[in-house]
C-alpha cells in the first residue's frame, strides 16, 4: 500500500487490494489441494495396476 502512496481516504482501492490478496490465497491454497488430489489419485491407481498385474502373472 506504501509503495502505491495510497491515503485513507482511497478505501475502495485498498479494499480491491486486499480482496486480490485475498483471492490469490484462497486460489492458491485451492490449487495445493488439488494437486494433493491429483498425487493420492496416481498413486493410487499405480497400485492397482500392480494389483492387477500381479493377479494376471499369479506372482505375489
Amino acid at each position: 500500500m506504501v509503495e502505491r502512496n495510497l491515503t485513507v481516504p482511497d478505501t475502495p482501492l485498498r479494499d480491491s487490494v486486499m480482496f486480490k490478496v485475498v483471492q490469490t490465497l484462497h486460489h492458491a491454497r485451492r490449487r495445493k489441494l488439488v494437486r494433493m488430489i491429483e498425487k493420492m489419485r496416481v498413486r493410487r491407481r499405480a497400485r492397482r495396476c500392480e494389483g492387477q498385474s500381479n493377479a494376471w502373472t499369479g506372482a505375489e
